[in-house]
């Protein structure tokens, strides 16, 4: 399975997100982060 991981580290959250090779998202995770 070819997959695609995107992360977003912010300030007071972390992002991540697993999509296909056609965009499907196969998972997210929302995460707060100390700030």
């Amino acid at each position: 399975m070819e997959a695609y991981l995107g992360i977003d580290v912010g300030s007071v959250t972390t992002k991540l997100a697993v999509v296909d090779k056609d965009g499907e998202l196969i998972t997210y995770i929302y995460l707060l982060t100390q700030g």
